[in-house]
């Protein structure tokens, strides 16, 4: 029984190492650094108390990109993932015939949802992007994107 344990542990401890450095220690670290006023890169920092989190909490941005991403949570799982299921049960249904359905099906969740934003905020930067000098090869430079 002690051999098990030892092998559970063995295989357990990459994974709480990983754990610890790249999840909980960096939200530790943020919620001590919301107790200080710094710009981030001085090596000044001055204790704040709860100053911060009083500002954050009359910020009515805040509170509207609160409820923004709250919004797109709830419409995300209640219009995304009854499409999601229902066309994954009709291509399993589909037989031999839907088999390269599932492939494509599949492929966009090999993408990160970041990564497709990132892309996407760059195709339609003002100066940089795609879209300004595709508007301007047709004659619209005003055009707003």
């Amino acid at each position: 029984m002690k051999t098990n344990s030892k092998t559970a542990i063995a295989f357990l401890l990459p994974a709480f190492v990983f754990l610890i450095v790249f999840v909980i220690w960096p939200i530790l670290y943020s919620m001590d650094l919301s107790f200080y006023d710094w710009n981030g890169v001085s090596a000044l920092r001055r204790f704040a108390g709860l100053g911060n989190w009083r500002s954050l909490l009359s910020d009515e941005i805040f509170w509207r990109a609160l409820r923004n991403n709250i919004v797109i949570v709830v419409l995300s799982i209640a219009i995304q993932m009854p499409i999601a299921m229902g066309l994954a049960v009709l291509i399993h249904r589909g037989g031999k015939l839907l088999k390269i359905f599932k492939v494509v099906y599949y492929f966009p969740m090999l993408m990160s949802t970041v990564a497709v934003g990132v892309l996407f905020k760059a195709v339609y930067d003002l100066q940089f992007g795609a879209i300004s000098p595709l508007l301007q090869a047709m004659g619209l430079p005003a055009m707003p994107i």
